[in-house]
Order: C-alpha cells, then sequence, then structure tokens
C-alpha cells in the first residue's frame, strides 16, 4: 500500500501523525526538497526513531515543499534501493503510493515495480513532461486511479498523478487514509506475508495477503475500490468475494 505525503511550506505533520504512517507501512521510509537547484533524496530509513530524529531536525530549516514517503513491500527487497523517493535525474525525483499491474517484476527481483518504472518509462520521457497536460493525462490513464505520483522538482514544483483521490488533512496531502491508526492490524492481515502459494489480485497483480486467499480475487485496496465503484456499495463485494 504505501503513502506518500507533500508537505507544503509553513505547515506541520505531527510525530504522532508520522509515527502512524510508520507503524502501517514499515518496510521503510524517505523524504525529499530542494536545495540549489537541485532534489536532496534522504532515503533507507529503517529505525523510525531515527527517520523521525532526522526529520524534525532537518525539516526545521528547510523553506520548501518537502515529499515523504512510507514503503509498504509488496515486489523487490527491502533495503535502501527500493525506498521512496527515487531520482529520475539531479533535478527530478518522485513518489508512489500504489502497485503498477502494468509493469512486469521478474521472479526474484531484487527492485520492485516502481524502480522498474522510473527506470524504463519515467526517465525516457521528454525532460520538460511535467509541463505537458498531454504527457500527464496520459501517465494518469495509464497507471489507473490505484496509483499516487508525486513529483518535485529542482525549481521546487510539485505534481501529483491522482490528487483527487488522495486526502488533504493539516494542510497536507496524503495518498490514502493510512496516517490514521487502522481499525484492524495491518500485522494480523500479513500485507507484507507473501510466503506459500497464493493468488495474485485480479486487478494489481500484487499477492494477496493470508487473510483474503481462498475469499477473494482481488487484493483489499482494489477491493475497496470496487466497492466504492459500484452503484449500491455492495454489488462489488458480492462479485469478488467467494
Amino acid at each position: 500500500m504505501c503513502i506518500a505525503i507533500h508537505k507544503p511550506p509553513g505547515e506541520f505533520i505531527p510525530e504522532n501523525i508520522l509515527r502512524q504512517c510508520w507503524e502501517n507501512n514499515p518496510d521503510g521510509a524517505g523524504y525529499m526538497y530542494v536545495r540549489d537547484g537541485q532534489v536532496i533524496i534522504r532515503k533507507g530509513y529503517f529505525d523510525c526513531d531515527k527517520f523521525i530524529a532526522d526529520y524534525f531536525s532537518e525539516s526545521a530549516k528547510i523553506k520548501t515543499d518537502i515529499i515523504l514517503h512510507f514503503r509498504i513491500g509488496t515486489s523487490g527487497l527491502l533495503d535502501e534501493i527500493n525506498c521512496h523517493p527515487h531520482a529520475i535525474r539531479p533535478d527530478l525525483a518522485f513518489c508512489h503510493n500504489g502497485v503498477f499491474s502494468n509493469i512486469t517484476v521478474p521472479e526474484n527481483s531484487p527492485v520492485s515495480d516502481t524502480v522498474i518504472f522510473g527506470r524504463d518509462i519515467l526517465s525516457n520521457l521528454p525532460e520538460n513532461f511535467l509541463n505537458n497536460h498531454a504527457i500527464l493525462k496520459l501517465l494518469e490513464d495509464a497507471i489507473g486511479r490505484l496509483n499516487k505520483i508525486i513529483f518535485l522538482d529542482g525549481k521546487g514544483a510539485v505534481q501529483i498523478i491522482n490528487r483527487q483521490y488522495g486526502i488533504e488533512y493539516l494542510g497536507c496531502w496524503f495518498s490514502n487514509s493510512t496516517y490514521e491508526k487502522p481499525k484492524f492490524s495491518y500485522k494480523e492481515f500479513s500485507w507484507t506475508d507473501y510466503s506459500g502459494d497464493c493468488k495474485r489480485c485480479e486487478v494489481c497483480k500484487k499477492k494477496l495477503s493470508k487473510d483474503l486467499r481462498g475469499l477473494s480475487s482481488l487484493c483489499w485496496e482494489c477491493l475497496d475500490a470496487e466497492i466504492s465503484d459500484c452503484p449500491d456499495n455492495t454489488g462489488g463485494l458480492h462479485g469478488h468475494l467467494k
């Protein structure tokens, strides 16, 4: 699932919110901002206290937008390389929330679908693609509503693909609601336990967690979207829970 956050200048994200993001998305964190025309990336945090200390120490001196990311690993290793943000070039980087269903991740790939997408797709787009509305629309259509991408360039400009599907809170933008204390346990639902023989979600291709194996053909995120899109708010659930 992951969560990506856009914090504009002058806004503040309380420590308890950051810790909740970590608790719900515990597979590595990072953040980025702009300095002297370059995007500065701090990532590879696997200790929450260290992340909190570094973020608050540095953010107090940052006058530009800050983009934060907390990861749940659905493919690739749990290492610094797969942590977000990801650089496209020195003056452009991005964070991603979701799973790219149209990206093929080789079995036992050390890198995630996000890394592959950045390497094979985003790095080959024209240099000024963030100013091209046609390209942005094509990106939005290509990744689908379950994915969100935040771009930050060296001039400090922020572009969010699928912003409308995120949440405005505390003057910031959150890609989903995992900044809140969940009504259920993510650990209990085994979001990152993909051991054993299990099926994949028919929409995003993510391996189904233990709680859904044998019950649904969709993962929880895609199932939620299916239910939300259903006119009577039940058909999606009835259609995919077996």
